[in-house]
């Protein structure tokens, strides 16, 4: 059994990425916290690790959600600006 299990929305947009929603263990901490206005695509990063002392052994992200109205090219744009390796 893992000792985490964690999943996190996190919304792409034009400042860098925003922290949505998040789940420990499959069930949702807090509120659900709306997407903003400015999102350009929407990611959920999961990550499980099986003790407090292991590095994260299993990490996923998937896309969940892209604004039709932005345009490809700026999207990778910010991907560029804000790699998914920034996010603290």
């Amino acid at each position: 059994m893992a000792a985490d299990d964690y999943k996190v929305e996190y919304h792409l947009t034009p400042n860098g990425w925003v922290p949505g929603t998040n789940w420990y263990f499959n069930r949702q901490q807090g509120d659900t916290k709306p997407r903003p206005n400015d999102t350009v695509e929407t990611w959920l990063h999961h990550a499980t690790q099986s003790s407090a002392y292991a590095k994260e052994e299993y990490v996923t992200w998937k896309k969940t959600w892209t604004n039709p109205d932005i345009d490809k090219e700026v999207i990778a744009g910010l991907h560029k600006k804000y790699p998914k390796s920034s996010i603290k």
